[in-house]
């Protein structure tokens, strides 16, 4: 809404109108808005230039008869309370004046901003359609409506309202800011970073789309560029709680747990209630293996908002309860309870099945699982036919001619990409190499995989300035995120398998361990674990993983024929039983002496942001490997599948790699 004094916080974005004609659009668009004193000052404005000016005239003489002295006066009053945040106090003069001029649409455009700064969300909602009613082509309300919808979880809707707010004013920043939003969680997210642009184009320091521009960024992997944007934010808006938890969050995307909860800290305090921001912030302690911090967190969590089933779930990962405890008792009541919803039964079945597994409960630990796991494959509308053509696409484009065109011989050097499946060992060898004093643990860098899947459909008219392009990228977030490390940089995305060939074509010099564990205990471990990406359907489907294992086993197979000497294969059950001879191995291919220390990963301190960060701390062991044979009964889907496509090992009772 257009007032003298703003009541949406929203940069000037252009000078005063000098010319008649935009003096005419100005006092029209304050008419629609509720302001008739703006208004009037404008038509007589133009009335001075061009005292004949019979549209200015009719528009002046009306809204002279409508808005007495008296009258003006209380609008005026109420948006600057409104402008003051003073809402409760201008709520009452908003509504008497709806009283008296129930007709007018920018008395109840402004009462929607009232209201809904009060946090009366839906009563806003219903003020801009009744403003809209009486001016349908009202930009105001209609930006104002598609920031309420798209507040109350309604993209699509707000989109609309938004697309037409701009058409109608293209120089609203904050309403190119809301359609950016509105774009990007409609599935468009390049659309979304089109319309953030047109944002800070009208309003360069507008701090709020910069942090929408930067979370559509993070959202497509652009971690590093997403950081940089919300530093400039941060710089121009220190007190933005938003851009705190955005460069937290930003962050920990980048395995950069240290820095993210920094920038969590700092928002704690600018939101004390916020239940998520506890969360998140307990988590992420959880990884530095700050337990009792984060414990504390995550209760505080649950206390602010005990309906979120994930809360649960993070916090029994760190807590070890028994089966008789008041909140597991609880924890059961509603994933058996019949109208239990399904981010109930996924979280809440996984947060059971540790229970009743540190229980030695293992027909509970079962039931709960299968129950969690079904539910969660719901949730994954993609199967592992699709990630197998997936695959066969890469190996279609990225050939050994392909390679050699984009290859430049001298990249890579002292990179390492640990490769594998999940839960087979990724997290312990880089967690071993990090330990040695020449070696930066990055973690988990999605970067390649990201780009690498939207950039595939152009990937085979690339010239060799695309992969450097790409490569260049990629370097520049590893030496943010390893701190300029002029050693060696493990970046262990189990994923990256996947693209093997693009590392060897891109990082020429670079090495790639490939971690390899009984497909049994894999299926098994991850069929464990709970996933916050939607990105391993065969992890949560016993029934479906020898499909995907098939494919996957067809695609190392490849890169080993057409890449000899590149690929370091590790078994997990060699490194966990006899664990010197398979480092000594990896860090002469390394180049690197020999340090005691990397036989001591329960030393480490370094964040942990996998599935594994709880067992990492500890000393090296081999309890789970045949850790399948307990559940042997219950894992006829998966054998059988196994054995249908000749993944068993040769011996059904060895622990023989996939």
């Amino acid at each position: 809404m257009t007032q003298r004094k703003r009541t949406r916080g929203t940069a000037p974005i252009a000078n005063a109108p000098r010319r008649p004609k935009e003096m005419l659009e100005a006092a029209a668009a304050a008419a629609r808005a509720g302001d008739p004193g703006e208004a009037i000052r404008l038509y007589r404005a133009v009335l001075a230039r061009l005292p004949r000016h019979a549209g200015a005239r009719k528009a002046l003489r009306r809204l002279e008869r409508r808005a007495t002295p008296d009258m003006q006066d209380e609008i005026d009053r109420a948006v600057a309370l409104t402008g003051a945040g003073r809402l409760a106090e201008a709520r009452p003069i908003v509504e008497r004046l709806l009283r008296k001029a129930p007709g007018e649409a920018g008395l109840h455009n402004l009462h929607g901003i009232v209201l809904t700064g009060l946090g009366e969300a839906e009563a806003g909602r219903a003020a801009f359609r009744t403003a809209l009613a009486l001016a349908p082509d009202m930009p105001e309300a209609l930006a104002n409506l598609g920031a309420a919808e798209l507040a109350l979880g309604r993209p699509e809707a707000a989109r609309a309202m938004l697309e037409k707010a701009v058409t109608l004013n293209p120089r609203d920043a904050r309403a190119w800011n809301n359609l950016a939003q509105a774009r990007a969680a409609t599935g468009d997210p390049e659309a979304g970073l089109e319309a953030a642009d047109r944002a800070l184009t009208l309003a360069p320091d507008y701090a709020n789309a910069m942090n929408t521009r930067a979370s559509i960024l993070r959202a497509l992997g652009e971690g590093l560029p997403a950081i940089r944007l919300l530093e400039k934010a941060h710089a121009l808006a220190p007190g933005d709680c938003d851009v705190l938890v955005n460069l937290g969050q930003t962050h920990a995307d980048i395995a950069m747990t240290e820095e993210a909860v920094r920038w969590l800290e700092k928002a704690l305090p600018f939101r004390p209630q916020d239940a998520e921001l506890h969360h998140a912030l307990g988590v992420n302690y959880g990884h530095l293996a700050r337990l009792e911090e984060g414990r504390a967190l995550m209760e505080k969590a649950i206390a602010l908002d005990p309906g979120k089933p994930e809360y649960h779930r993070d916090w029994g990962q760190i807590t070890r309860l028994a089966p008789d405890d008041p909140r597991v008792r609880a924890w059961q009541e509603r994933f058996e309870a019949p109208d239990a919803g399904e981010d109930e039964i996924v979280h809440l079945g996984f947060a059971l099945a540790k229970v009743w597994r540190e229980a030695g409960q293992p027909e509970e630990e079962f039931a709960a699982l299968a129950r969690a796991n079904a539910a969660r494959r719901r949730q994954i509308d993609h199967s592992s036919a699709d990630l197998a053509a997936r695959f066969a696409r890469i190996r279609e484009i990225v050939t050994p001619d392909w390679i050699a065109r984009m290859t430049r011989a001298d990249e890579g050097e002292g990179l390492v990409f640990v490769v594998g499946l999940n839960r087979s060992g990724t997290t312990l060898v880089e967690t071993m190499l990090s330990n040695h004093p020449a070696v930066f643990g990055a973690g988990e860098q999605s970067h390649i995989d990201s780009h690498a899947v939207r950039a595939l459909g152009k990937m085979a008219d690339w010239t060799r300035e695309d992969a450097e392009a790409f490569a260049r990228s990629y370097l520049d977030l590893i030496a943010y995120v390893s701190r300029g490390w002029r050693g060696i940089v493990i970046d262990k995305l189990p994923a990256n398998f996947a693209w093997t060939g693009l590392i060897h074509a891109l990082f020429p010099r670079a090495r790639i361990i490939h971690m390899q564990r009984d497909p049994r205990d894999v299926a098994l471990s991850n069929w464990r674990a709970y996933f916050s990406a939607d990105a391993h359907p065969w992890a949560y489907d016993l029934a479906e993983f020898p499909e995907f294992l098939a494919a996957y086993r067809a695609h190392m197979d490849h890169w080993r024929r057409h890449l000899p000497g590149v690929i370091e294969d590790v078994r997990y059950e060699d490194l966990v039983t006899d664990p010197a001879p398979v480092m000594k191995r990896l860090l002469s291919r390394l180049g690197l002496p020999w340090d005691d220390a990397v036989l001591s990963p329960e030393g480490s301190r370094r964040a942990v942001q996998t599935a594994s960060f709880t067992q990492i701390r500890q000393k090296i062991h081999a309890r789970s490997v045949g850790g399948w044979k307990r559940y042997r009964a219950h894992l006829a889907p998966l054998l059988e599948g196994l054995a249908e496509r000749g993944l068993l090992p040769e011996d059904p009772d060895d622990g023989a790699a996939p």
